[in-house]
This record gives structure tokens, C-alpha cells and sequence, in this order.
């Protein structure tokens, strides 16, 4: 999954896209009003700059990407998928769990990859691909409990 450090980067590197050219259209409309614009009425639009991701974080987030499906293609087959732990032990999932799990990477993919669309689209819509970007990270969190929640919830404490 993106890490929350990515996402906060990504959405600084948005907005800060945004309120530039929130910056630039003063001077459009005293240009529109000095008639001193050569682009007529499609100025506005002529004078949006779409965003600019920068190459280490598109060739990061593809990479990852491919790690991701790779590892949990791997797990589908397998039928185990080990999540490792940093300070605790690792869990490792079976069964159902494998499958939820393996939703919630594909959200992460798809979070990670919109990144790399918006960076492509020369659309004003950045706002759609942050809406997408807070979709797929908060429905990849939701599956990843749901994952840890199947797998811990079709123990017996008993064992038995």
C-alpha cells in the first residue's frame, strides 16, 4: 500500500499545482481585460498546466505496483499470504483472508497507479483523481481489517 509519507507528498505535489494556477489567473482576466490576450475565449483553458509527477515517484509507484500483484497473485496460488510484522510476529493468512487481502492490494494498485494517470491526463480534473486516491486508500484499509478480522475470527479460542 502507499504510505501515508507518499500520499502526503503527492497531495502537496497536487495542490501545489492547483494554487499555482490559482495564482496565474489573475493576470489572465487583466489580459482578457486589456484585450491584450491572443487566445480568445479558450485562455483559460490554453493556460492550464497539468500536473508534473515527478519520474522517481511514477517508476516507484509502477514498480510496487507490479510487486504487489506479483506477491499477491503468488499468495492466491499458494493459498498463504504473509504479512510481515516490524515489531511484532508476522501474520500469515489462508483461505478467505488470502482473497480480501488480495482486494485490498489491488485498491493500493490502483491508488498508486491513478497517481501515474493524473500525471498523463492534461484534464483540469485533479480533483476526481484525489476523490479516487481517498476511495481505493480508505476501501484498502476496510479490506485489510476485514482480511485480519476473517482470519483471527475463524479461530476457536479453545482451539478446538
Amino acid at each position: 500500500m502507499i504510505t501515508q509519507y507518499e500520499f502526503d507528498a503527492i497531495h502537496k505535489a497536487r495542490t501545489g499545482e492547483l494554487e499555482r494556477g490559482a495564482r496565474e489567473k489573475p493576470a489572465e482576466a487583466s489580459d482578457a481585460a486589456s484585450g491584450s490576450s491572443s487566445a480568445g475565449q479558450g485562455g483559460s483553458r490554453a493556460s492550464y498546466a497539468p500536473n508534473h509527477i515527478p519520474l522517481r515517484t511514477r517508476v516507484w509507484n509502477v514498480c510496487l505496483s507490479v510487486l504487489l500483484i506479483g506477491y499477491g497473485t503468488l499468495g492466491l496460488v499458494k493459498d498463504w499470504l504473509l504479512i510481515p510484522g516490524k515489531r511484532s510476529s508476522s501474520v500469515i493468512l489462508h483461505g478467505p483472508a488470502v482473497w480480501i487481502m488480495c482486494v485490498a492490494m489491488l485498491c493500493a494498485v490502483l491508488n498508486l497507479l491513478s497517481v501515474l494517470a493524473d500525471h498523463y491526463d492534461t484534464r483540469n480534473n485533479e480533483h476526481d483523481y484525489k476523490d479516487f486516491a481517498r476511495l481505493t486508500y480508505g476501501a484498502g484499509i476496510a479490506f485489510f481489517v476485514i482480511a485480519l478480522l476473517v482470519q483471527y475470527g475463524s479461530r476457536s479460542p479453545t482451539g478446538g
